[in-house]
């Protein structure tokens, strides 16, 4: 009978022991699950944020362009060429260099919508190296669609001065026709 109640007791203990080993096993999946789940969720609530605000982003420029965002302000008008010009011209005085144009011209612009040009356009720029450079920053400022296809900025050969620096830009801006252009699509 000894025997019998050692048996059951090694039994009792044997089952125990395997269901307390079961429940540990479980319960540490169930945790690894929790774990990947709430790294899951974090995950689809990141790009729910993110789709969120994109498109938060779309209706503030749709209201912008129906609000009077007219993209027509970033071009040059027909009777402004000149003006353009003149205005870089004058950033030479503010800032204490000599600025000269060296050419203009206008060229069809293929890629863009009907009724608008490319106007080139070649500066030389002359002065102290900051004042040169603040030159440059005030024409990138300007509130036109300007690309600079060439910025050269070099000391200049001149032997009686060595503070004198030499730049000289090639730039492309939007310049309407004397049509009226239509920008929406």
């Amino acid at each position: 009978m000894k025997k019998k109640t050692l048996n059951l007791l090694i039994l009792n203990l044997v089952i125990t022991v395997g269901i307390w080993g079961a429940y540990f096993y479980m319960l540490h999946q169930v945790r690894a699950k929790s774990a990947s789940f709430g790294d899951l969720k974090n995950k689809v609530t990141f790009a729910m944020k993110k789709d969120q605000a994109v498109k938060d982003l779309r209706k503030k420029i749709e209201l912008n362009f129906r609000e009077g965002f007219d993209l027509k302000s970033f071009l040059i008008r027909p009777d402004q060429t000149a003006d353009v010009v003149q205005t870089i011209e004058g950033f030479g005085p503010m800032t204490g260099t000599k600025i000269t144009t060296q050419s203009v011209s206008t060229e069809e612009a293929f890629g863009m919508p009907d009724g608008v040009d490319f106007l080139k356009v070649t500066f030389k720029i002359e002065g102290a190296k900051s004042d040169v450079s603040k030159s440059i920053a005030l024409i990138e400022a300007l509130p036109y669609n300007i690309k600079i296809n060439k910025l050269s900025f070099a000391k200049s050969g001149d032997a009686s001065s060595t503070l004198k620096w030499l730049a000289s830009i090639d730039m492309v801006l939007v310049k309407l026709k004397d049509v009226e252009v239509k920008l929406t699509q």
